[in-house]
């Protein structure tokens, strides 16, 4: 992150929310940083940079569309881009080829019973309904059983 990004203060994400319903926002930016861009507000004489959900840090979108997605659902009809010196660098990847070995070896190592197919399941069914001792109830039946059954609860909750 660039030392001019780092010297703001942050913003979470409900007041942002907050200050775009409430047309409070002055100027909202993209700003390029290091993997990404981040998303610097101004409302009033105040500018923060939106902050990360766990972290106390400048959240950081990978990918500028990401980003314009991010504010047009909270309702932030305009944005800035600062492009810079430079664009921000490339995002590290997140892929993790160690990871895709240990789940073939997880896979391999899985006993072939410990998890039923869709076929035992279905076979499983169809047995269940060639039984003659099985009973069957039409869908109308069931239908009114349930009506009887929701009025009797929503009675039972006006009453606690």
């Amino acid at each position: 992150m660039s030392d001019s990004v780092a010297a703001f203060p942050v913003l979470q994400h409900a007041t942002l929310q907050q200050l775009a319903a409430a047309k409070a926002l002055n100027q909202v930016r993209a700003v390029p940083m290091d993997g990404g861009w981040g998303l610097l507000a101004r409302y009033g004489e105040a500018e923060a940079l939106l902050q990360a959900q766990r972290a106390r840090r400048p959240r950081l979108f990978r990918r500028l569309e990401t980003l314009v997605d991010y504010l047009r659902e909270i309702g932030v009809p305009r944005v800035e881009i600062e492009v810079g010196a430079a664009p921000p660098s490339p995002a590290a990847t997140r892929r993790r080829p160690d990871r895709a070995q240990a789940l073939r070896e997880l896979h391999r190592a899985r006993p072939a019973t410990a998890a039923p197919s869709l076929t035992d399941d279905v076979a499983e069914a169809l047995a269940q309904a060639e039984n003659p001792a099985t009973e069957w109830i039409s869908h109308k039946d069931l239908k009114r059983e349930w009506l009887v059954l929701r009025a009797a609860l929503a009675s039972r909750e006006a009453f606690s």
